[in-house]
């Protein structure tokens, strides 16, 4: 009887061909335990069936990972027919297990950049795929913190600079590489990788100049995170002179600009608050206040009025245990603090009121001008320059510099201590004689040019001529020399200074004058003549006239009594071709340019020459 495998049933259950409707209905008690019994033994008689895998199909969540990413992989396993085969185990693997790692469930980890093949095995069968490893690209750079801090120049932040890195979908991205460039300073680390928060850091040390700073962040081509920082000032540690320094000055009043200092730190850089202290060194004078506080800018500064005292004029600035130190140039009224030029006996010195006068004097006085008045060549201010011939006082510290002369061979070689900022006669543009006169005060020396001219800012000097004195020693220059002076003699002996008239009230020695014609002869102490004159009725270069005794002074103000007493007391030398009895002094501006000109009540006429020794040549 034929068979067939019903379906449902069981692979080991055959029927006879025919066929039979039955339904449970019909089945009696015994009929169904047969039924049953057929059954059972059906199975247990026919023989098992086995399945081979021939083929494996591997597949991922993704063909393409990221470091540090995870995949699941999966195999579909069929037979020789193509049907599906489950319930077989499955063995996975990976060729280059540095880059892709796949545990035994099948997940895959991306370990490193580059591709590996994954293959799942079921007994003789197995399948691969190809995975590819790279980094994530890194899309955005942010700040995290450590912007906007401060700190001294030099030293480290408070804290550490933070950035994140992030992918285009704004995940956090790990092994990113950022670069650290300080415009300024320096960082820990010039380049740090991020962590797995997608965070890298550094710490940034300030540069050295106080202010803002900046410092970039940069990941590959991306735009830079930017931080900024300020940098302050250390503690002051340097103390530097800004300007207001060897100033040229009139005694008795401020300097044109003020004495200013600058507190700096180690690096250079401007430090505010810090204390000064001002003091005045040497000179007298006077500082507009004895205590300043530097600036925002660093500053710090002090009005200063030269005095009349020893020189030099020098102020001091102090911020602990630094210290700027200035000097000025006083004009027009320094005190000689009653120092005597040249020995008691000079001629200069000598009370010639009781000379015999000379022979000759009427036509001599005649010539100079009988009717001409005195006139004071001095004062305060003329044609907008000193008026007067300056004169200035230096320490024996001063810097010496050369001098070129025209006539040079009747001029004393250099160097001479002559402060770049010297005055000159008439001012720096004058056209006229241009002297200028230094008095070494430690050495007792007197320096005088004629139409002297600073070359490189005072650098060095030209003159006309120069003429070095020893103010301790009467040695006269060598017969025919010039000096500064037409008749070989010094200037400085011979002016009116404001310190003899109207503080010590007295002038102790001879003075200076012009007469407009002079003679081809000089009569001692002078020992140049400049003139083609042989008159006998014409003054030589040296001859002294005094006034009067007779003329009555009592009307005349105190301080130009002095003036007048030293006339007949010690008369006044011819030295200079000029204007007739104009009578040569230094300026300063505390000079009554009226009283000055009281003297003009005094004519040539006034005058007697006192008895000349012998003329030369």
């Amino acid at each position: 009887m034929a068979v067939k495998r019903v379906s449902g049933i069981g692979s080991g259950v055959f029927l006879a061909r025919r066929s039979v409707r039955l339904t449970a209905r019909h089945w009696t008690q015994p009929t169904r335990a047969l039924l049953l019994l057929l059954l059972a033994c059906s199975h247990a008689d026919s023989p098992t069936q086995t399945v081979t895998v021939t083929s494996v199909l591997v597949s991922s969540t993704s063909a393409s990972l990221f470091v540090g990413e995870t995949a699941q992989m999966s195999a579909a396993l069929t037979d020789q027919a193509g049907a599906t085969v489950a319930g077989q185990s499955v063995a996975w693997s990976s060729n280059n297990t540095s880059v892709i790692g796949v545990s035994a469930s099948g997940v895959a980890s991306a370990l490193a950049v580059g591709s590996a093949t994954v293959t799942a095995t079921s007994g003789t069968a197995s399948g691969s795929m190809l995975l590819s490893v790279s980094n994530r690209s890194a899309a955005g750079v942010q700040i995290v913190s450590g912007d906007v801090q401060q700190a001294t120049v030099a030293s480290a932040l408070p804290a550490p600079l933070i950035v994140k890195v992030m992918d285009a979908s704004g995940a956090a991205l790990a092994g990113a590489t950022v670069a650290w460039s300080a415009g300024a300073g320096s960082v820990s680390s010039a380049n740090s990788t991020t962590d797995a928060s997608g965070r890298a850091q550094t710490i940034w040390t300030l540069g050295t100049s106080a202010g803002s700073q900046n410092l970039s962040a940069t990941v590959a081509a991306l735009t830079p995170a930017r931080f900024t920082a300020t940098a302050t000032a250390g503690a002051a540690t340097q103390l530097l002179k800004v300007s207001g320094d060897a100033q040229v000055a009139t005694v008795g009043q401020s300097a044109a600009l003020p004495i200013i200092v600058r507190a700096n730190d180690a690096y250079g850089n401007a430090v505010a608050g810090a204390a000064i202290t001002w003091s005045v060194t040497t000179g007298g004078g006077s500082l507009g206040s004895a205590q300043a506080v530097t600036s925002a800018s660093g500053n710090a500064q002090a009005t200063w009025t030269l005095g009349t005292g020893a020189p030099p004029n020098a102020a001091t600035a102090r911020m602990a245990a630094q210290s700027a130190a200035f000097t000025a140039t006083g004009t027009g009224g320094q005190d000689l603090g009653a120092r005597v030029l040249f020995p008691a006996d000079n001629a200069w010195n000598l009370d010639i009121s009781a000379s015999p006068v000379d022979p000759n004097s009427a036509n001599l006085i005649a010539s100079c001008g009988a009717a001409s008045a005195l006139h004071p060549d001095f004062g305060t201010v003329y044609a907008g320059a000193p008026n007067g011939i300056p004169f200035t006082i230096v320490a024996g510290s001063q810097g010496r510099v050369p001098v070129s002369f025209f006539y040079a061979s009747e001029s004393d070689p250099g160097p001479y201590p002559i402060p770049p900022n010297a005055p000159i006669e008439g001012g720096a543009s004058s056209g006229g004689d241009r002297h200028v006169l230094v008095v070494d005060w430690d050495n007792w020396k007197l320096y005088e040019l004629f139409d002297a001219r600073p070359v490189n800012g005072g650098q060095s000097w030209t003159a006309g001529s120069g003429a070095v004195f020893d103010l301790n020693s009467n040695a006269q220059r060598p017969a025919g020399w010039t000096s500064a002076d037409a008749a070989g003699l010094p200037i400085l002996a011979g002016l009116v200074r404001y310190d003899e008239v109207q503080i010590y009230k007295a002038i102790r020695h001879a003075l200076r004058f012009t007469c407009p014609t002079t003679r081809n002869k000089y009569v001692a102490p002078a020992r140049h003549f400049a003139s083609s004159n042989a008159s006998a009725n014409v003054p030589p270069m040296g001859m002294r006239v005094r006034l009067k005794a007779s003329f009555d002074i009592s009307h005349f103000s105190p301080a130009m009594q002095v003036i007048l007493a030293a006339l007949k007391k010690y008369g006044m030398f011819v030295a200079d071709n000029g204007s007739g009895f104009f009578l040569s002094g230094a300026p300063d501006p505390r000079w009554d340019d009226t009283e000055l000109h009281t003297l003009t009540g005094v004519h040539g006429s006034d005058f007697e020459v006192v008895r000349m020794g012998t003329l030369a040549p």
